[in-house]
């Protein structure tokens, strides 16, 4: 296949990584690169279902960790494809938080109480910033947002571990997700419909479940 060899991508991110990281080594240039890469990947047998032998949406996923600088083949196996829409597991969104987020430190959790009355507390701090943004998540919450049960199944503090992340990273560092859902987002929405009154917005719903504090100023 001929491709035009003078497209390049734009640098979100440095694709030639460094010493300390441990995502994609191969730095990939330019589109055909890119391409390529994506065209080799779709050939791959032990890819998901969803991405064997699907060039363009291993294309995305490409495109996905030359920003994220991870490992497209590890990042593959934490996708699924739901009503037609990529979707990124939890424990991915979590990862890249750490890893990509500009954090000062990796994010911290606080638990208080117990179940039914558990709440997190997620902590993260943005480098330059003296303060930590939080956000609280309650176990009622938790279960209502994760309707595959697997909050209530057990492991319950891990599973509002990587819904707080999320709902940590949305509120104060969208432009990390651009563009990335989780399956519990779509659940999400359903309850934002149903519950919305008609004098108030979905955004208005959706931010009430979450408090958060205002950083000091650097």
């Amino acid at each position: 296949m001929n491709h035009p060899s003078t497209a390049a991508i734009a640098p979100l991110a440095n694709p030639r990584l460094q010493p300390e990281d441990t995502g994609l080594s191969i730095p990939l240039d330019n589109l055909n690169d890119v391409i390529a890469f994506s065209e080799q990947m779709a050939k791959c047998q032990s890819l998901p279902d969803h991405l064997r032998g699907k060039v363009a949406d291993c294309f995305r996923i490409v495109l996905q960790c030359q920003q994220w600088r991870l490992n497209p083949y590890a990042v593959a196996e934490k996708t699924s494809l739901i009503h037609g829409k990529m979707m990124y597991e939890g424990q991915l969104v979590a990862a890249v938080v750490n890893a990509r987020g500009n954090l000062s430190r990796r994010l911290d959790y606080k638990y208080e109480g117990a179940i039914p009355n558990l709440t997190l507390t997620v902590f993260g701090t943005i480098r330059g910033e003296t303060e930590p943004r939080e956000i609280r998540l309650t176990y009622a919450q938790a279960i209502r947002i994760n309707k595959n049960e697997n909050v209530a199944k057990g492991n319950t503090e891990q599973q509002m571990a990587y819904i707080g992340a999320r709902i940590w990273a949305r509120r104060h560092m969208p432009e990390l997700l651009l563009g990335v859902y989780t399956p519990d987002e779509f659940v999400e929405a359903e309850i934002v419909r149903e519950d919305t009154p008609s004098n108030q917005t979905e955004g208005d719903t959706l931010n009430a479940t979450v408090v958060e504090s205002t950083p000091a100023p650097a």
